[in-house]
């Protein structure tokens, strides 16, 4: 056995080997996703500044360097503290710290090779004291050392447990949940704070906040809260906090000087989360920040407390101003200072405190409810929003806290004035000059001047509260530093929950839970696999088009598949027709370089595409040969080499292209279509044009063949293998940035685990599904004619599919759509070219809307004069394949030349074709086969279209469900057994007939219901 060391059961070189494997490099993904997100964290907790004070962050088990990167990337210093730090083999691209620290502004890096234990204090206090935090993921036996250091020496701290407890602390609860609680404790030994939170990314997803011990006026507080009630950091508390005697002395100002140094001191960060109540104070926000809810009783206890200081210090004035305004006592006094210089000299100093307990307890009750009344309001009406709303919502707080604090007020204040404005040789007491006033008018007589005074009050502090308000909120972001960021409105904020097709879905400030990021990402993952299925459906079809042809011994470029015989229902071929002899072959460029392809004169059109069915070059009637043949050179992406001349020239982005010719009939025979391909079309490469190698013919009638793409997981395959095999940039980056999302990209191999397989699975079934819809049912219906189920395939009427001429963008449904039922894109199939090329008319309904049956009878009447110059078809397709229709009818389909002596037209000139199971009688010739049990769907093809069609003069009929006469009988006999048991109650209810007839009725209806006839 080797005594080479090993780190979690690996030697160094196990772990350099393995690192450098796919399954290595997703670990290392997953581990350093997960060290960002804790980094991310403790700087939403603690602040940046805070972690970047001081020598740094101490990273304890830090190898091979996940945490430190995080923590550098974010600009906080980094000291690791692990004794393998660089031997377990475990680097990897994604903690090259050297590479990090050659960068200008990198944070200051170190490692210690060193045992984070009991004994590493006193071997680095100096390091210890000056760090500003301690991380530790999955410590090992550094765990319980890093929490009693950061609890003991007041140092924030984010540890996640070790998840391999049983095997280092089996003297524990052997369960992970244990083992945390046994930290827990650990924490609470030390004087710390702990807080369980959830850490996206992480395995256990769960880290322990460990913060300093607080003042101790604060932990005065949080002792009167038990420790099994006591709410967590940011949690939600509708509980009263009871607030001891002693803790009231604690609430001067002094006192809250005190606590902001001692939280300078001891480094602890409270998160600021946003725009906070109206009304409420520094001390209020940092006891929430704790999880202690501010208090009604709280604040009208602290606003009573500062009566007495309050009256101490103004009583004087009070006295001097109650005087001056006496009009007794004014005549004695020259002003102000006057009056305050005889009160003293004639009658004391203690004069000017005349009416104190009055004073005392009048401020101490208007003050305490006051603020009480400002805490209530304040927490019925919610956070004040910003701008004049949030000023007149304070207005309004003030107005009515002070009209209620006035309310109690008023009697003590009307008492106060007597006894402040009488002499010494006539002083009143509180006693006395109660039942003195209530002698003089009773309780009324202690409310004199309420109603200006409680307006003057009311207005007084409503205006007073709102500038204090205004004045502090600006003066607190002045002397924070933090420049002001004006309102921050509703619609960019996140609720704590939603309720969505995902389920629930729910937040903390904006921060989605475990369960709600596994959904999210699920649904991400599922809609990029729709999307992409959608947008890739052209080049899955054409690499099944591909695939087809070669495993029918298409190989090589000299190679061409001819139909010579049409092509009939045995053949899997997207909407192909029995109307034309179709010839067609392969490009590879990559393997072939440039390649020139002979278009034989007079034939029929032919067109080029590439690997995602973009068209690249029409040939024959609508190409540049305008019908006349000639020599065309597709080049390859990228060709920088010269062209001879003589060639028509097209580039294709891909090396994989397809070609398909159609000739057309003579006579209603393919034979003359059959040899102008087999004797004329020629393809070889540029570089064998000297000598090009034979031609080779395959005739494919009848051949039982697959072309089609899959619509199952396959079907990403398939995408895969064009991705691997075409250059990188045939696609735009939106496109091949979405299915590398997925796991499909250019030099990776494809291999999605299973729960992204299963999403993949999923995506092809709703991918399938929506381009079903969109190709049978589409929501905007390119209707060729108003009110019409014939239908354009070339939705918006351009073979680039941009919508409005480019303006409203790509229009993507009208892509899968044509490519989901179609091959083949031609500008000559959209473009108004009048005797020439083709026009399209698809139909899936009937004039009921109703889907078309295979089981059902159907007619279509077309009407005179058909305009095509050459001919026309109908070809009836299967709506699962998307390809002709299988029954004993090989050829699913009427054409103008091929069965002109079979169909029959009617006096007018009209034709009308039947669809149905079997053939009407008398209609043979004018009957296409369908399938009970099967749908389809129709095509109308017009070859060498003329002008009525574009000007749309004419217009084919609707397809008419035809009604069997024996389904009248049917239906007459299934309603007749229905309402004829009914019939008798029915005839009792009218008076007019007598009882008896109704019995004949009876009599007659028991017989064979048949007979009724």
């Amino acid at each position: 056995m080797s005594d080479e060391p090993r780190y979690s059961g690996r030697t160094r070189a196990e772990w350099a080997n393995w690192i450098a494997t796919p399954c290595g490099d997703r670990w290392c993904q997953t581990k350093f996703h997960e060290a960002k997100c804790v980094v991310d964290w403790m700087i939403r907790t603690w602040g940046l500044e805070l972690l970047q004070s001081g020598s740094g962050v101490i990273d304890v088990g830090g190898e091979p360097g996940f945490v430190a990167m995080a923590l550098l990337e974010r600009g906080v210093p980094a000291i690791v503290v692990d004794p393998s730090w660089g031997l377990t083999g475990k680097t990897n691209r994604l903690t090259n710290i050297d590479q990090m620290m050659q960068m200008p502004g990198c944070p200051k890096f170190s490692a210690l090779r060193d045992m984070f234990d009991e004994n590493f204090h006193a071997k680095h206090a100096d390091l210890v004291s000056s760090a500003s935090a301690i991380v530790s993921l999955y410590g090992d036996e550094a765990t319980e050392p890093s929490l009693r250091f950061a609890a003991s020496l007041g140092k924030p701290c984010a540890l996640i447990p070790c998840n391999e407890c049983i095997r280092f602390f089996p003297s524990n609860n052997q369960t992970y949940d244990g083992y945390v609680q046994a930290c827990m404790d650990i924490a609470n030994q030390n004087r710390g704070r702990f807080e369980l939170v959830n850490l996206v990314g992480a395995p256990f997803s769960r880290a322990l906040l460990v913060q300093p011990p607080l003042p101790e006026w604060a932990e005065g507080v949080i002792a009167n809260v038990s420790p099994s009630t006591a709410p967590m950091s940011g949690s939600k508390c509708n509980e009263s906090l009871t607030v001891p005697v002693g803790v009231l002395q604690d609430l001067g100002i002094l006192h809250q000087v005190l606590w902001k140094m001692e939280l300078a001191r001891s480094n602890v960060g409270f998160a600021y989360l946003g725009q906070q109540p109206t009304g409420k104070n520094e001390r209020s926000r940092i006891l929430e920040s704790n999880g202690y809810q501010r208090s009604c009783a709280r604040e009208g206890v602290a606003g009573f407390c500062s009566g007495l200081p309050e009256a101490l210090v103004t009583t004087p004035f009070q006295v001097v101003k109650v005087r001056m305004q006496s009009k007794e006592l004014v005549q004695l006094y020259r002003n102000d200072f006057d009056c305050l210089v005889k009160v003293l000299s004639e009658e004391g100093a203690m004069a000017l405190f005349t009416g104190l307990s009055t004073t005392v307890i009048r401020n101490s009750v208007w003050n305490g409810i006051y603020f009480g009344a400002i805490a209530k309001l304040s927490d019925w009406s919610g956070p004040g929003p910003d701008g004049l709303a949030g000023e007149i919502q304070n207005l309004v707080t003030g107005l009515c806290a002070g009209i209620v604090a006035t309310l109690f007020d008023a009697p003590l204040d009307v008492v106060k004035s007597r006894i402040q404005e009488s002499r010494p040789t006539a002083r009143r007491t509180l006693p006395a000059t109660l039942i003195e006033l209530s002698r003089e008018g009773g309780i009324p007589a202690l409310y004199k001047g309420f109603v200006p005074k409680a307006w003057r009050m009311g207005i007084g502090g409503a205006v007073g509260f709102v500038t204090f308000e205004f004045v502090h909120r600006r003066l607190e972001k002045a002397m924070s530093g933090a420049p002001d960021l004006g309102a921050v409105p509703d619609s960019i904020t996140t609720k704590d929950e939603y309720e969505t097709c995902l389920g629930k879905l729910s937040f903390r400030d904006g921060l989605p839970d475990d369960d709600t990021v596994q959904k999210v990402y699920d649904n991400l993952d599922r809609s990029r696999g729709v999307s992409a299925f959608l947008d890739m459906v052209p080049l899955a079809s054409l690499e099944a088009m591909r695939r087809g042809l070669v495993e029918n011994g298409m190989d090589a470029a000299n190679k061409v598949m001819i139909f010579e015989t049409l092509m009939d229902c045995s053949s899997l071929f997207l909407t192909g027709n029995t109307d034309t002899v179709y010839a067609t072959g392969l490009l590879n460029l990559q393997r072939d370089g440039p390649t020139v392809i002979e278009m034989p004169p007079s034939v029929g059109p032919c067109t080029v595409d590439d690997a995602f069915f973009r068209f690249v070059t029409d040939m024959g009637g609508p190409g540049p040969d305008r019908g006349a043949g000639g020599k065309y050179l597709i080049l390859p992406p990228g060709y920088k080499g010269s062209t001879p001349e003589g060639y028509y020239i097209a580039t294709s982005p891909t090396y994989t292209n397809w070609f398909v010719g159609r000739g057309f009939l003579r006579e209603g025979k393919p034979d003359h279509a059959a040899a102008e391909w087999r004797d004329k079309l020629k393809v070889y490469p540029l570089s064998a044009s000297g000598n090009p190698p034979k031609m080779e013919y395959l005739n494919i009638s009848g051949r039982v063949m697959n072309t089609i793409h899959a619509n199952d997981f396959s079907f990403f395959e398939e995408v895969n293998a064009v991705i691997q095999y075409e250059p990188i940039d045939f696609l735009e980056p939106e496109l091949r940035g979405n299915l590398a999302a997925i796991g499909i990209m250019k030099g990776k191999p494809f291999q999605p685990d299973e729960r992204m397989k299963a999403l993949l699975t999923e995506a092809a079934v709703i991918g399938n599904a929506t381009s079903r819809a969109i190709s049978f049912a589409p929501r905007d219906k390119p209707e060729i004619y108003e009110n019409s189920e014939w239908q354009s395939l070339f939705q918006g009427g351009d073979y680039h599919w941009l919508s409005h001429g480019g303006a409203g963008g790509r229009n993507k449904d009208a892509r899968t759509r044509f490519f989901y039922v179609a091959t083949v894109n031609s500008a000559a199939m959209i473009l108004k070219m009048v005797g020439v090329g083709s026009q399209y008319a698809m139909a899936s309904r009937d004039s009921e809307h109703k889907y078309l049956d295979g089981a059902k009878t159907y007619t279509l009447t077309l009407p005179p004069n058909v305009p095509a110059k050459d001919f026309w078809s109908l070809v009836v397709y299967d709506t699962q394949t998307r390809s002709m229709l299988k029954t004993k009818q090989l050829f699913p389909s009427r054409n103008s030349v091929a069965h002109a002596a079979e169909i029959k037209q009617s006096p007018d000139g009209s034709t009308t074709v039947w669809f149905a199971p079997s053939a009407p009688p008398g209609h043979e010739g004018n009957w296409i086969q369908t399938a009970p049990g099967k749908m389809w769907f129709l095509l109308l093809r017009l070859y060498g279209p003329l002008e009525p069609w574009f000007d749309k003069t004419w217009r084919p009929g609707e397809i008419v469900e035809v009604v069997e006469p024996e389904d009248f009988v049917e239906a007459s006999v299934l309603v007749w057994t229905l309402v004829a048991p009914q019939l008798p109650s029915c005839l009792r209810s009218l008076e007019a007939p007598p009882v008896h007839s109704v019995e004949v009725c009876e009599e007659e209806l028991s017989g064979d219901v048949y007979a009724t006839g």
